[in-house]
């Protein structure tokens, strides 16, 4: 996969496989990715079994949960996929919707011993939409390719960071933003970059860029150390 057809790619499946090829790739990211697709399903994930799954992988992405409150929480998600499959025809019309998002959220936020996280490729061949339902598998496709645009930046290889840059303040404020959700001050993080010497017109056009942000964002982890 070319640099270019990267950056246009809709197709996550393609952009995982070549992520693979080209040696590991983080498990954190892969779980953030995976935890982002749960995001966007948020409005279908109606049992709180399933939302608190991936709120609490989520923390324990960042060590802030210990194994056996995610294991728990990995469980109750579970009970909430069998409870979902009892209801496949979804009252609302959405045929299977319920039930995949049920599932997405399990398989995302499910610790070892459950399913793994390590081939995401199939959780995105999985969720994809059932044909008829209210969202589209394009649309959904190309979401997850932003997402991992997002997460894993330009991999041709991606910029560096200087540590001169990493100012006391820029810190302050990408972790702020990690913490927060807090992709609107995005562009104020480019600000700080540019006003501490970080002029590489990649890295702040991402900040500026349209494209929406997650947890695992490649600039703000770049900026935090985070892998």
């Amino acid at each position: 996969m070319t640099e270019s057809e990267w950056a246009t790619s809709t197709d996550p499946f393609l952009m995982l496989t070549f992520l693979e090829t080209r040696g590991p790739v983080s498990r954190r990211k892969l779980r953030l990715f995976a935890l982002a697709a749960c995001r966007r399903w948020w409005p279908l994930l109606t049992d709180p079994r399933s939302r608190a799954a991936v709120e609490v992988a989520e923390r324990h992405v960042d060590g802030l949960v210990d194994e056996p409150a995610w294991e728990r929480a990995g469980l109750e998600a579970w009970r909430a996929v069998r409870d979902a499959e009892e209801g496949r025809e979804d009252r609302e019309g959405l045929p299977g919707m319920g039930w995949k998002a049920a599932w997405a959220a399990w398989v995302a936020s499910a610790p070892p011993g459950q399913p793994s996280p390590a081939d995401h490729r199939t959780f995105v061949t999985v969720t994809a939409p059932d044909p008829g339902a209210e969202l589209d598998p394009s649309d959904e496709s190309a979401a997850h390719a932003a997402v991992l645009r997002d997460l894993f930046g330009n991999p041709h290889p991606p910029p560096a960071i200087d540590s001169s840059w990493r100012t006391e303040s820029v810190v302050a404020l990408a972790h702020g933003i990690y913490e927060e959700r807090a992709w609107a001050r995005m562009g104020v993080l480019a600000d700080a970059l540019e006003d501490s010497g970080g002029d590489i017109a990649e890295l702040l056009d991402h900040c500026r860029g349209v494209e929406p942000h997650h947890r695992g964002c490649w600039v703000v982890d770049l900026v935090l150390g985070m892998g």
